[in-house]
């Protein structure tokens, strides 16, 4: 019962890929984190439903290129 060197090459470039695209994905979410972080800062107080809403946004940014 011989491992194909293909086979174990083709499941490493799509381990890679799948890396990548959670790289990706994380940048995206921490991108979104900076911009509620400097919206607070800009305004000062954020009320409940718009850290809400700015929370989900970046969930939503995220799951989408996922």
């Amino acid at each position: 019962m011989g491992c194909s060197y293909e086979r174990m090459f083709v499941c490493i470039e799509r381990s890679t890929g799948l890396i990548e695209r959670l790289i990706e994905w994380i940048e995206r979410v921490a991108v979104g984190i900076e911009r509620i972080a400097r919206n607070i800062e800009r305004v000062g107080v954020l009320n409940g439903r718009d850290l809400f809403m700015s929370g989900r946004a970046v969930v939503m940014s995220g799951w989408l290129f996922l």
